[in-house]
């Protein structure tokens, strides 16, 4: 086959290493082409691109959607944020931000990880994670951050 005719090819005379060489070469080519044709021939495309299929269904479409969330707050939080946090929800304060918002994430930061999961935070940027955009725009919340 190819391994021969390489070998005959040549210039270099053959020996038994050199011929063994190349036929460990030329099948580790092949078996690698093998499998990376197999692979690809088994990957899915990217769910973004399935969405976009003319004959896609409306489910897989809302599967597709990207949503993003606030970047994550660090830090523990003291009894005193947790409790500020717990008090903001329970008196009915609203946090209205969106996830691209640099001012809502150092606001976040003020009551530390924990508090910051007890915040009554409402998504206003569409494509955001539980946006509610019709909430901020009855609100008419402009800017971010906003409380009411």
């Amino acid at each position: 086959g190819a391994t021969q005719a390489a070998l005959e090819a040549s210039a270099v005379p053959i020996t038994a290493a050199r011929y063994s060489r190349l036929a460990v070469l030329t099948h580790a080519t092949a078996a690698a082409a093998t499998v990376a044709i197999s692979r690809r021939a088994a990957a899915l495309p990217p769910p973004d691109l399935l969405a976009k299929a003319p004959l896609a269904p409306q489910q897989l479409r809302e599967q597709a959607a990207v949503l993003y969330t606030p970047p994550p707050v660090k830090g523990t939080s003291t009894p005193d944020q947790i409790g500020l946090a717990e008090h903001l929800s329970r008196s009915g304060a609203k946090f209205y931000g969106a996830y691209w918002c640099g001012f809502c994430l150092k606001q976040r930061a003020m009551f530390g990880a924990g508090g910051s999961r007890r915040l009554p935070y409402v998504e206003c940027a569409e494509g955001g994670y539980q946006a509610d955009a019709a909430l901020c725009e009855a609100r008419r919340v402009t800017g971010y951050p906003s409380w009411e």
